[in-house]
């Protein structure tokens, strides 16, 4: 067990001048709560248990709040950083010898996606053929499959706090130290400015932190399955699939997130940043495509390739059409963008679907993304309405 110590609360008042003759001369109060904490300390001891951890904690609350009132240097100043300071190892020695069993369960590795070669388009899939057709990742997906599926921009503050823990002589795994260190600090010291740079405005949400981006299961995945029935749409739960309420990061309301499977079945779902994404549907193994959808009715209004995960090309696009033909969805009711990471050219998707997999050479009917709507509702639909 380490050998890091607390002052007790006898060796702290003598520390300041609070015992013997010299509390006699020591008329102010402003140490108390800093007292109350070391005796609740000095009765729960040594130990590693929940109890000396919640003391602990109250120490490092108590020194900080009197440091932050207290910004004029001041007799006590030298004594209170030091018990902040020896209340915080000890803290850390605890924790660490407390959790470190637990950190191989709480950072286990991501799958990895192995990029495959692409088959020619334009033919329904056999099952060799699924063996053989993936996409690439994008910088995205490569970001997120670390220990917690964190996306890149959670991930990058995430590390740069674990590198401070671990300068400072951390051994926890990232895993560990966000499930018990980083949670303790940030709820011990809002402003950041003592215990590890973890000022709250900067801190990822406690589901963004503890849970990361969702992979799911088969079973979990099956939650999110969308069936064709008659060209038309319907959810896992037999209802005409609808995104007017859903949104994405990229185009807000109206839309959602999909992926086509190489099971031949398209799930999707509202894309929740940090939380879910492309790469969830598959726990970021190879789809045929991924993409965005815009979905009234059971009937399909805009369809694009944009994700930053999966880099689905204009041929992955072309899979989906040719699923979608196949499965009787009238494409000639759908406005469809080939390329939205070029531009945001929209053509009929019969059009996109005759050109296999290249633009088509025709004059695009809508050459702007659809307005982004801040509300649930329809993005706006350039042509005359859908006749089926």
């Amino acid at each position: 067990m380490p050998t890091i110590k607390v002052p007790t609360l006898k060796q702290f008042k003598s520390l300041t001048g609070r015992s013997g003759i010299g509390k006699v001369f020591k008329t102010k109060n402003d140490l108390d709560q800093i007292f109350a904490a070391l005796k609740i300390h000095d009765a729960a001891g040594q130990g590693m248990h929940d109890g000396a951890i919640a003391a602990l904690r109250r120490i490092r609350r108590e020194c900080i709040a009197w440091l932050l009132n207290h910004t004029n240097q001041r007799a006590s100043h030298a004594a209170v950083q030091q018990l902040l300071e020896s209340s915080n190892l000890r803290f850390l020695a605890v924790m660490e010898f407390k959790h470190f069993g637990e950190q191989q369960s709480t950072n286990a590795p991501a799958p990895a996606i192995k990029p495959v070669p692409n088959l020619p388009f334009g033919r329904e899939l056999t099952g060799n053929d699924v063996k053989r057709v993936g996409n690439s990742m994008g910088q995205n997906l490569a970001n997120e499959t670390g220990p917690r599926h964190w996306g890149p921009n959670v991930d990058n503050r995430m590390r740069q706090w674990y590198g401070n823990y671990v300068a400072a002589g951390g051994t926890l795994s990232i895993g560990a130290w966000a499930d018990y260190i980083l949670p303790a600090n940030a709820e011990d010291d809002p402003s950041g400015m003592f215990l590890g740079g973890t000022a709250l405005p900067n801190l990822p949400s406690i589901r963004e932190r503890a849970e990361g981006v969702k992979y799911c299961t088969p079973s979990e995945r099956a939650a999110y399955k969308i069936s064709i029935q008659g060209g038309k749409l319907f959810d896992a739960n037999g209802t005409l699939y609808d995104t007017s309420g859903r949104e994405t990061h990229f185009s807000k309301y109206g839309w959602a997130i999909f992926v086509l499977g190489f099971d031949n079945i398209l799930y999707s779902n509202s894309h929740l940043v940090n939380l879910f994404h492309h790469s969830s549907f598959f726990a970021s193994d190879p789809v045929q495509c991924a993409g965005e959808i815009c979905c009234i009715g059971g009937k399909v209004r805009f369809l694009t390739p944009k994700t930053g995960h999966y880099r689905s090309s204009k041929a992955n696009f072309y899979r989906l059409l040719s699923f979608l033909s196949y499965h009787e969805v009238t494409l000639a009711n759908v406005l469809a963008c080939p390329a939205p990471h070029q531009h945001p050219n929209y053509w009929l998707g019969t059009e996109v679907f005759a050109a296999n997999g290249d633009e088509p050479t025709s004059a695009p009917v809508l050459t702007n993304h659809p307005p982004q709507l801040t509300a649930p509702g329809i993005p706006s639909w350039p042509i005359p309405p859908m006749t089926i």
